[in-house]
């Protein structure tokens, strides 16, 4: 190999180091928010920050926190979300205890899902490390703004999973000049706002933000989405959040289908009734599970076919809910991976059949399935 080779192949094999260690997973945080929860990744290669950050969610210094600013550039586009620095609790709002700045680790680029740290800045006596309890995540590119504005802002994790779909619904919020509150409050979201001085349940609160070891709805600790997190969730309904938080994923108050929703259809990508959570809701994967299990009356499990969590396998409450679904993902379901100089994220894209509704044909199939294997049991007896 000549010598500008090997220094060119050299110089490739470095930043391809750089660019993965930036994106080196480390501890997972929980933000609890009003519209539900989503998970922050910690990036390894901004360690002050992160302890930084961590000494207030360790502290609880982040409970009933709220967004405080959603921000959009003057064309209009969405531009951040900030909170952190304001709370708002028995009816009246307070300031976030506030420790030392911390030094700028400006390494990572300040992309859309990022989470970075506000900065005092002037007139204070470093602006460039002056970052303290405030932080914002990021709703767009934001690399030629950020990333050298004031010595550049440290984006210090991302948002994993559906977690944006979470932020874009708390960026969508009416904002409302609240300057004569706070001067910090000019960009202040409120949602069903009435201008009657009570602000409980208009602000974007954050219940608790909290260190966590398992990804959203990973409730096993497995480190998958499988049928034995929906039956965890079905034992749990009925849950408040004072005794089974990481139930409630829509931070609602309560467990219910609309949080076995979300684990479903949100976070796993899938429909009801895929009961081998492959991404597909079929005929040999699915279904004819659920029929070799029908008739099962108590202590069925989701992946034997007991969709609908009442502990039997039986046509009317689960294999309706099944071929409701039948058909989805089957008809492509492909990965790719999108790589550039700052980032490296995986985007799965599914294509979908129009899910039909179960009619009598498909039912009566399915009951004749069943009929044939329970006489093929009988005959066995």
């Amino acid at each position: 190999m000549s010598l500008p080779k090997f220094w060119i192949v050299l110089a490739t094999l470095i930043s391809s180091f750089d660019s993965a260690a930036c994106f080196a997973q480390s501890q997972l945080v929980r933000f609890d928010s009003v519209f539900g929860k989503f998970d922050v990744a910690l990036y390894d290669n901004t360690p002050l920050t992160n302890a930084n950050f961590l000494s207030y969610v360790d502290a609880g210094d982040y409970t009933n926190t709220f967004i405080h600013r959603s921000a959009n550039l003057p064309n209009g586009e969405p531009f951040v979300i900030q909170g952190g620095g304001f709370n708002f609790e028995n009816d009246r709002f307070g300031l976030t205890n506030q420790r030392d700045p911390v030094m700028n680790e400006p390494f990572n680029p300040n992309i859309r899902g990022t989470i970075a740290m506000a900065k005092l800045g002037p007139p204070a006596d470093d602006p460039e490390n002056s970052a303290t309890n405030q932080w914002f995540i990021s709703t767009r590119d934001n690399r030629e703004i950020l990333d050298d504005q004031n010595g550049g802002f440290t984006a210090f994790g991302f948002v994993q999973g559906d977690g944006m779909v979470i932020v874009d619904e708390l960026k969508a919020v009416t904002r409302y000049n609240g300057t004569d509150i706070h001067p910090a409050f000019s960009d202040l979201p409120l949602k069903d706002f009435v201008n009657d001085g009570d602000f409980a349940g208009e602000l974007l609160l954050f219940s608790q933000i909290v260190r966590t070891t398992n990804s959203l709805g990973d409730l096993d600790g497995s480190g998958a989405i499988t049928g034995a997190d929906i039956d965890a969730l079905y034992a749990g309904y009925g849950a408040t959040p004072a005794n089974d938080i990481e139930l409630d994923l829509d931070s609602d108050g309560q467990v219910n289908d609309s949080d076995r929703d979300r684990l479903i259809e949100e976070i796993a990508e899938t429909r009801l009734g895929d009961l081998n959570f492959d991404g597909r809701v079929d005929v040999l994967g699915d279904a004819f599970d659920l029929v070799r299990n029908l008739g099962i009356t108590e202590g069925a499990t989701y992946a034997q076919g007991d969709v609908n969590g009442d502990g039997r396998v039986d046509v009317l409450g689960d294999a309706f809910e099944l071929v409701r679904n039948l058909g989805f993902g089957s008809v492509s379901s492909s990965s790719f991976r999108a790589i550039d100089s700052y980032s490296v994220s995986a985007v799965s894209a599914v294509s979908t059949n129009a899910i039909p509704e179960p009619g009598t044909p498909v039912l009566f199939a399915l009951s004749a399935i069943a009929g044939l294997m329970n006489r093929r049991r009988s005959s066995f007896v």
